[in-house]
């Protein structure tokens, strides 16, 4: 994961500490929030403050990569990005 130009490697032992901390509750609610109504200030993603920012757009990538590897999983994907086509038989 990304934050700002800092590279977070989070390993499971650790996630605990992640989550239990009031700073990342905070940032949780207010990802949450965003995506039911919008932006806190309600007058675009400019006036919004850039650690706001950082903090939502580290959890709408998690939350992509996650939907991503659930879908491969699902759909026996092998995760190589091409498409199964059937070969027309002939």
């Amino acid at each position: 994961m990304k934050v700002g130009e800092d590279e977070i490697v989070v390993r499971r032992r650790e996630v605990a500490d992640y989550v239990n901390n009031p700073e990342f509750q905070y940032c949780l609610a207010v990802y949450q929030y965003t995506k039911l109504w919008g932006l806190p200030n309600g007058s675009g993603w400019a006036n919004e403050p850039s650690d706001l920012l950082d903090g939502i757009t580290a959890l709408e990538l998690e939350a992509k990569l996650i939907e991503h590897e659930e879908y491969e999983r699902k759909s026996g994907s092998s995760g190589t990005g091409k498409l199964n086509v059937r070969q027309a038989q002939t």
